[in-house]
């Protein structure tokens, strides 16, 4: 929230990331989906020193691929 806040968003039009749900046969789309709309936010709190066991950032290709998967999952 803070580095949104830092972009000058206020409370209340916060994005998060979404969680995958099984039983929503939709949701990974919107997960992906949020994740690459959110992925330059992910990435900075990833490599900040605060999260030093942090998983690694996909890489620019991988975000590539992953937007590749969203234009073909997305609905008509």
């Amino acid at each position: 929230m803070s580095e949104q806040r830092k972009e000058g968003k206020t409370d209340g039009t916060f994005l998060y990331l979404i969680q995958e749900v099984p039983t929503r046969w939709n949701s990974t789309f919107h997960c992906l989906q949020r994740f690459i709309l959110l992925s330059g936010l992910v990435g900075k709190i990833l490599l900040s020193p605060q999260h030093k066991k942090a998983p690694p950032m996909l890489t620019p290709q991988e975000c590539s691929e992953v937007e590749d998967v969203l234009k073909v999952l997305a609905p008509f």
